[in-house]
């Protein structure tokens, strides 16, 4: 991953969005928690009650066989949302689709939609062989541009398992057929009570390992999670 901070700028700039937030008092648990992030290891493991003190809304983000890393949003006033984590590295979601990246060996700097991505529908009107097209272009080595094709395979009901209760969610199902012919299966796991996507296992392109990302925040806010 290319260098965009220091550990002493990001945990200045963490200090003070939770001053800001006026969320002084628990600072010295978010600074703990933060500390599972600052440090490799076997991946990020919070608690039900860690996570719900973050005073900024969290991720857990898994890059292929990366150990899972904690990742916090940016404070913005508009979309995409903007997520960092320690080790320099930037995404942007949209929809809860990721849609820009900054710190990668390749990064998605350009992305066009074809007709109108079904995830800014809510899941109520995603059905069945809905589908759009994407031109993006990746930055690395080189530029890299290319096109993929998204369709909706299927929503099935499922539960999602964390901190040993079952969640009960709407998983969509989506075929990416990539330019070179090859092809990848998303998924998104849906709120059944409210809607809300607590899940995600996404790949952007062919040469890109997969991204899984669990919406902790969101899931430790669900009605159903009990301490």
């Amino acid at each position: 991953m290319k260098c965009f901070f220091d550990k002493s700028c990001l945990l200045a700039t963490l200090t003070v969005i939770v001053l800001l937030n006026g969320c002084s008092s628990t600072f010295r648990t978010y600074s703990d928690t933060l500390s599972y992030a600052f440090f490799p290891g076997p991946g990020v493991d919070l608690s039900l009650e860690q996570v719900r003190n973050l005073p900024q809304a969290g991720l857990y983000v898994t890059v292929g066989d990366r150990p899972r890393a904690l990742i916090v949003r940016l404070p913005q006033q508009s979309a995409p949302e903007k997520w960092i984590s320690f080790d320099r590295a930037v995404i942007e979601l949209q929809h809860g689709r990721l849609v820009h990246t900054a710190g990668f060996s390749q990064d998605l700097q350009f992305r066009k939609v074809i007709g109108k991505d079904y995830l800014a529908q809510g899941l109520a009107r995603i059905k069945s062989g809905m589908r759009f097209d994407v031109m993006e272009d990746y930055h690395g080595s080189g530029v890299q541009s290319m096109s993929a094709v998204y369709k909706v395979l299927s929503v099935e009901a499922s539960t999602l398992e964390v901190w040993q209760q079952a969640i009960p969610v709407q998983v969509l199902y989506e075929q990416v057929e990539f330019y070179d012919g090859s092809s990848f299966i998303n998924e998104f796991w849906f709120s059944q009570q409210d809607g809300q996507l607590l899940k995600s296992k996404q790949k952007l392109a062919p040469f890109w390992q997969v991204f899984e990302i669990m919406y902790i925040s969101q899931v430790a806010q669900h009605n159903g999670v009990r301490q």
